[in-house]
């Protein structure tokens, strides 16, 4: 009897244990990242070719805006969106698009992820 009671508990433990990494298997790792994503424009229309950077304390995360002025990054630093952090503009592609003001901006901390920026910048 006791030997019955013995493989009932066995073969329950191995379905649950089976379960369970079946599951983890198929979900994977949680990946927890930062995303920071916006549009850069100027008098409505958007400004390729522009660097535009992430800065937290001495961490900086640069990329550029492509043809629609969008872009996207994305950290594992949890401490942007714990902090909070600031979003700088600089014009690298000197007169193509015109000549663009560097432009700061500050993000509040605590905004979930994913963070929407859009940012309207000048002529310098």
């Amino acid at each position: 009897m006791k030997i019955l009671q013995w493989a009932k508990r066995v073969v329950t433990g191995g379905i649950a244990t089976g379960s369970t990494l079946l599951i983890a298997c198929a979900y994977g790792p949680i990946d927890e990242s930062y995303t920071v994503r916006g549009t850069v424009k100027k008098e409505g229309d958007p400004v390729p070719g522009l660097k535009v950077c992430t800065v937290h304390g001495e961490d900086a995360i640069c990329t550029t805006t492509d043809s629609n002025g969008f872009f996207v990054m994305d950290t594992k630093n949890l401490s942007y969106m714990h902090d909070g952090f600031t979003v700088c503009v600089e014009d690298i592609d000197g007169d193509d698009n015109g000549s663009i003001q560097a432009e700061c901006m500050s993000v509040e901390p605590n905004v979930k992820s994913p963070v929407n920026i859009n940012m309207n910048v000048s002529e310098q």
